[in-house]
């Protein structure tokens, strides 16, 4: 716990949040930073006295959040590091479940928990439930924040918190972490083991409260994809504390836009349309699936770029989309269940882009109902019993939960609405699965592709509006997916289960997730 001129209140009630903790096998590593508040010294002394279990340390000079980090870090004896700031609060259970964690996974090397704000008052509000770690989510983010638990020994290896990170220290160093580690070593406990205090000079309550902050984790994002070797840029976005990671499109890549033609002309006509102006990679190509019914344009035979397909009598769903997909040439493949339309420019590009990226299987896009509502911004595993799309019917300028539906993340699935691949991995998997009849086949690519350690890609900068309503599932289908994949639907691990299953980002009610510390 690094300390500056803290609030003695706050100050006080941080220290006696750890002292109250379950588990009792710790200690708390205090550096004051050259504090020049009266109080500072004898309220610090007064703790240590009172409990040999606290640490603390006096700096000469103020270094600033870094430095004062690291003094406390030298204090440590603990072959595990937790963050806490001088005027948050830890629940009594926080390091009992840390410990749980790490016995059940010895593995671990990074853990964090879900969060909520506390007021003065004592009001807690704002909880932020997680999903299990999602890299492009930590690149929009600083999802691992609190409670942020880390191996000392690798976390003295990496050189502690860098200076010049000032108010994003603990970003950069999750990104530092994530570089050295397996995705199997990085747990998230779905419960809320920090309080974020939220009062006039905290990032909690006021986001231009430290500005400074974002420059430092922009900084920390673009420090991190140069040392992994990825060639992007770094955007701000209006929403203060999150970031686009723009990533450079690769040469001579041919796409293949694969467009179901739907039921009406007028619809299949003004998609091919914006398509053909709107597709920003120069090699592409787009094929029309006619299917049944079909509904092919004349008008739009023979077109540049343009192919109409006659499938075999009978193909429907996964069956259709593996002979049409036989038929293009492209490396990258784009599906299009139903006639839609591209709302900006560069959406092409921003699917192949990350589709490209060699730990991606699927990409998808930001789908938009005709109405401007939100019909799709990624899929969760469970609603229903099977799957549902993220976000639906929220307001087109909602920016979604936590601002997830703005942000690029690692959904478990996207749909056929949009769904972007690489070839090669459409055959390592089969193809679709033909098993189902018209339903879920896309879903449940995804879920393989999870399997197969390959990631899902959410991104909101390729943004569609879907022309035609995509009709109900089919029961049978539903019922081929709930067999197949029951611990999915039971516990989705890009979604929370502290989260409703009924109604989507809501709080579950009952409760998903139980107290082992009261059982």
């Amino acid at each position: 716990m690094p300390v500056f001129n803290s609030p003695e209140k706050w100050l006080q009630r941080a220290i006696d949040s750890v002292r109250e903790q379950l588990y009792p096998d710790w200690e708390l590593c205090i550096a004051d930073d050259g504090s020049t508040a009266a109080h500072i010294r004898p309220l610090l002394e007064r703790n240590r006295e009172k409990d040999p279990r606290i640490r603390v340390v006096f700096r000469g000079e103020n270094g600033g959040i870094s430095a004062a980090s690291n003094s406390a870090l030298e204090l440590a004896r603990g072959e595990w590091i937790v963050l806490l700031d001088h005027d948050d609060e830890l629940p009594e259970e926080a390091l009992y479940m840390v410990v749980r964690e790490i016995l059940r996974h010895p593995e671990a090397a990074l853990i964090y928990s879900d969060e909520d704000k506390i007021d003065e008052e004592g009001r807690r509000f704002g909880p932020y439930f997680k999903s299990d770690f999602c890299y492009d989510l930590l690149l929009s983010q600083n999802c691992i924040s609190h409670l942020g638990v880390y191996r000392s020994d690798l976390l003295r290896s990496l050189g502690g918190f860098r200076i010049g990170f000032e108010g994003a220290q603990d970003y950069d160093l999750a990104l530092r972490f994530v570089e050295k580690l397996k995705p199997w070593q990085i747990r998230h406990i779905p419960r809320v083991l920090y309080h974020w205090r939220a009062i006039a000079t905290s990032c909690a309550s006021r986001e231009e409260a430290k500005p400074y902050a974002y420059a430092a984790a922009r900084k920390a994002i673009g420090d991190h994809l140069q040392r992994v070797g990825e060639r992007a840029e770094v955007l701000f976005m209006p929403i203060r504390w999150a970031y686009r990671v723009r990533r450079s499109l690769p040469e001579n890549v041919r796409v293949s836009l694969l467009l179901r033609a739907g039921t009406t002309a007028e619809a299949l006509g003004r998609s091919i349309e914006r398509i053909r102006k709107q597709a920003d990679c120069p090699e592409s190509e787009l094929l029309v699936v006619a299917g049944s019914p079909s509904c092919p344009n004349e008008d739009d035979e023979g077109k540049e770029g343009v192919r109409f397909l006659a499938p075999p009598a009978g193909l429907a769903g996964p069956s259709l989309w593996n002979w049409a997909a036989r038929q293009a040439k492209g490396e990258i493949l784009v599906f299009l269940e139903a006639p839609a339309e591209p709302k900006g420019e560069d959406w092409l590009a921003e699917l192949v882009s990350q589709a490209a990226r060699p730990e991606v299987g699927a990409v998808g896009a930001r789908i938009l109902a005709p109405d401007g509502t939100v019909a799709e911004a990624g899929v969760v595993i469970g609603p229903g019993g099977a799957a549902a799309a993220a976000f639906r019917g929220w307001s087109g300028g909602s920016s979604g939960y936590v601002g997830q539906a703005v942000l690029i993340r690692n959904p478990s699935a996207v749909s056929a609405a949009c769904l972007t691949t690489r070839r090669a991995v459409w055959e390592e998997c089969g193809g679709f699965d033909q098993g189902y009849g018209r339903d879920l086949w896309d879903i449940d690519y995804c879920l393989r592709l999870r399997e197969k350690g390959y990631r899902i890609v959410y991104t909101p900068y390729a943004e569609l509006v879907r022309l035609e309503d995509s009709p109900e599932e089919s029961t049978e289908d539903r019922e081929r997916f709930r067999l197949k994949w029951p611990e999915w639907i039971e516990w989705d691990p890009a979604y929370n289960p502290n989260l409703s299953l009924e109604e989507g980002y809501a709080l579950a009610w009952p409760p998903r997730v139980g107290r082992p510390w009261r059982e």
